[in-house]
């Protein structure tokens, strides 16, 4: 689950009317994580010239939390709802991800295996 450390807990209070959810923020950061990643700037195949224009305009500055949160943020959803499965349009993010962005030419060498993280 995502923490905020430097905001109010009324926030996040089930008591407050128009509280948030951190549950809901968790699922949606994760989300945003995912199209992020999907978004043309991320193409395996985009040229040199591509990618500096791209990080000259700052299409790279949520590239690392992206990649090192979206899947967390997605785990600790899983955990905190209680859930098991999906919502639909979290599903159709994650099919888009790996079509967009899978790698044929990857042999498998220091890739992790992440079947486990879904499994009890």
């Amino acid at each position: 689950m995502v923490k905020y450390t430097h905001t109010p807990r009324y926030l996040f209070s089930p008591q407050i009317k128009s509280h948030i959810s951190s549950v809901d923020a968790t699922l949606g950061l994760s989300m945003c994580c995912i199209t992020y990643l999907s978004q043309a700037h991320h193409n395996p195949e985009i040229t040199n010239e591509d990618i500096a224009r791209a990080a000259l305009l700052g299409l790279y500055r949520l590239h690392d939390y992206a990649m090192n949160m979206w899947l967390k943020l997605l785990v600790s959803y899983l955990t905190v709802s209680g859930s098991n499965t999906l919502q639909n349009e979290m599903v159709r993010l994650l099919e888009r991800l790996v079509t967009y962005r899978s790698n044929d030419k990857l042999e498998g060498a220091g890739v992790e295996n992440t079947s486990s993280v879904f499994s009890n």
